[in-house]
């Protein structure tokens, strides 16, 4: 069946109001105060209704290329307003909002760390919302610290700044008058050189004075981007630890945990205050022990190693068949996080001999400084009259779209436009039957019209298509599993975070949602809301091998992802002796994967089982009606191991 019917359109796609009408009378289709919380909170903008965002995100898409027939538009519509399939949280976001930087439309991004310009681009592109998967396998390349003379840091503010107490500026007398001062400005592109100028002068052994009092108070808005300030704070943290951790190698190269800590520190200091949104995979050596043990500190942990998601690199087929898994699973069960994570190069190297690393949760390997652009489908949710094939073709379009409007870093523009790489992901897929064949024919589905539209588009074909993305937030809009996993229990509990002074964490607390305190957010600025949940399947986390899991993984990475498969898997106690066995068996057949303990050791994890009396409890405390309120910045975390994207 063709979807397209080439016909002229003008620059700006507009549906009709009289084929939106019915979906405004219809309202919100969402069936759980979780739910509806999440949309509030992530993707309304303004007054919107979810037919005002599905209707700009469309109108957007399909304004970037000439030529798109009006019954792929109303198609494309009504899956996305009815959640049989979504675009990313990124695009739901900032699709048809101008004003808004290229690059903060795309969902993730990866970058091998050679010297301070990366770890400045990580810095911004985490503030424009994405997240960062950062190589640490290169810090050889680090410049030496210089030893002489000593050097010190001076960070100023106005005493009038209503957060001068959390910026702590030191005595104007702390530096001399000769010493150069960096006034920052209150913007992305400021903090950013504050960064650079702060790592620069520890490299190079010189004194700096920084001078915060132009950055914006903390709760004051955000226009463009949206969101609040979170003030100097977190800033003024950031820059005093990188200084520290660099001038603490004086004399030396860092190694591979300094570097790690300072990529921490960033986006710690990106996500203090639940203002921003921090996501950061970290990918280490196979055999850098060091880096292995980084998670085994738990207050360190605390302090800002939980800001990643850790992964081991393999780069030749020997180094995997030789490796000891046990003494991997040892790390693991010791970490009690399930990390690190593996990433299996020479397998993605059969089809993209040019990757380098891979996004923050593991389902897009990527080339330095590369973008992933995804959306998703899910068969669950299709209605009666669906034809699947028409909807994966629909998507694939949406995607290929999607990467039509250049970006802003030169380097990340050519690598783009080199590789077109999209990710048509399946969600849900422990929601539905499902067989080998069948994923094999949908991905055939994809990967011609990927070819074909590209092509009359005038693009390059892309190098990837399809893939399995993690989908904790987007799957909480329609109700479905996320992603490859299975529902975490048959009752548990699903954690958030917002900002104390967001209007919507008042709303939550008005409907009776359980909070606490994030122990992890020492600017004490964070609630933790506790949502608790109740699923339909009998398949569950709780009562699934580890096995089971791996082999799931294995048939989604053969029959339908040409890119990864993100995956967390979960083991119990007595099924240590077994994941090693699993790793050995499986690994050599997936690009990534990450496992999780039952039984781990994260305080506030994004979901915990409860007993079904328990679940009573905490449900018939909450007012499932409340209306609660529009705007704000909830975080739903994607990864359990880390912080994953949720824009």
């Amino acid at each position: 069946m063709l979807i397209l019917q080439t016909s002229p359109q003008p620059t700006k796609f507009s549906l009709s109001e009289d084929f939106l009408s019915p979906y405004y009378r219809k309202g919100d289709p969402f069936q759980s105060l979780l739910a509806r919380s999440t949309y509030l909170t992530k993707y309304c903008r303004g007054g919107e209704v979810w037919t005002d965002t599905v209707r700009r995100v469309v109108e957007a898409n399909l304004s970037l290329a000439s030529h798109v027939d009006e019954g792929e538009a109303k198609m494309l519509f009504h899956l996305f307003w009815t959640g049989q399939a979504l675009p990313p949280g990124r695009g739901l976001w900032t699709g048809g909002i101008e004003g808004i930087p290229a690059d903060a439309r795309y969902n993730c991004w990866y970058t091998t760390l050679y010297g301070i310009d990366d770890w400045c681009w990580t810095a911004n592109q985490l503030m424009l919302g994405g997240g960062v998967g950062v190589g640490l396998g290169d810090v050889k390349s680090l410049p030496v610290v210089q030893g002489q003379p000593e050097s010190r840091l001076a960070i100023w503010c106005l005493d009038s700044h209503p957060n001068v107490n959390e910026v702590k500026p030191n005595p104007k007398s702390f530096l001399n008058g000769q010493t150069p001062i960096l006034r920052v400005p209150d913007s992305r592109e400021g903090w950013v050189e504050a960064l650079r100028a702060v790592l620069t002068a520890a490299f190079n052994a010189k004194d700096l004075i920084i001078d915060v009092s132009e950055v914006r108070a903390r709760g004051l808005p955000i226009r463009t981007f949206g969101g609040i300030a979170c003030g100097p704070g977190p800033l003024t943290q950031l820059l005093r630890s990188a200084w520290n951790i660099v001038r603490g190698a004086s004399g030396r190269r860092l190694n591979s945990v300094e570097a790690l800590d300072i990529t921490n520190y960033i986006g710690l200091c990106i996500k203090a205050g639940n203002v921003r949104r921090s996501a950061l995979i970290a990918l280490g050596d196979a055999d850098d022990q060091d880096f292995r043990d980084a998670k085994k500190d738990m207050d360190q942990v605390i302090s800002h190693r939980h800001t990643s998601n850790n992964t081991i690199v393999f780069r030749s087929w020997a180094q995997i068949h030789g490796f000891d898994w046990k003494a991997l699973v040892h790390d693991m069960a010791e970490n009690g996080s399930g990390e690190p994570g593996i990433l299996n190069l020479p397998l993605g190297w059969q089809r993209d001999p040019g990757a380098r690393g891979v996004n923050p949760c593991g389902e897009q390997l990527l080339h330095d400084r590369e973008a992933c652009n995804l959306a998703e489908v899910f068969p669950a949710k299709f209605e009666d009259s669906t034809n699947p094939d028409l909807v994966f073709r629909l998507v694939t379009r949406y995607c290929l779209r999607q990467r039509l409007t250049p970006l802003s870093d030169s380097r990340s523009q050519e690598v783009g436009s080199a590789n077109m790489r999209v990710g048509v992901g399946l969600g849900g897929l422990c929601d539905f039957s499902w067989t080998k064949p069948q994923l094999n024919r949908w991905y055939s589905m994809c990967r011609e019209e990927a070819t074909r539209y590209a092509r009359e588009l005038g693009v390059n074909a892309p190098i990837t298509v399809t893939t399995v993305k993690p989908s904790g937030t987007i799957s909480l809009l329609n109700g479905s599993s996320p992603g490859i996993h299975a529902p975490y229990a048959s009752h548990y509990i699903r954690r958030t975070r917002i900002a104390k002074n967001d209007p919507m964490a008042m709303a939550m607390m008005e409907a009776g949602v359980p909070f606490e305190e994030d122990i992890y957010d020492k600017s004490g600025h964070t609630w933790v809301f506790a949502f608790p949940m109740k699923s339909a399947s009998t398949l569950t986390v709780q009562n699934e091998t580890i096995r089971d899991q791996f082999q799931r993984q294995k048939d989604v990475q053969e029959a339908w992802a040409d890119n990864a498969v993100s995956a967390t898997l979960s083991f119990s106690q007595d099924e240590t002796s077994e994941l090693a066995d699993c790793l050995k068996e499986y690994v050599p057949f997936l690009k990534s994967t990450s496992t999780l303990p039952k039984a781990h050791g994260y305080a506030q994890a994004p979901y915990e089982a409860i007993t079904p009396s328990q679940y009573e409890h905490l449900y018939a405390q909450i007012e499932h009606g409340h209306p609660l309120v529009r705007g704000g910045d909830m975080e739903a975390e994607e990864c359990s191991g880390g912080v994953c994207p949720v824009r």
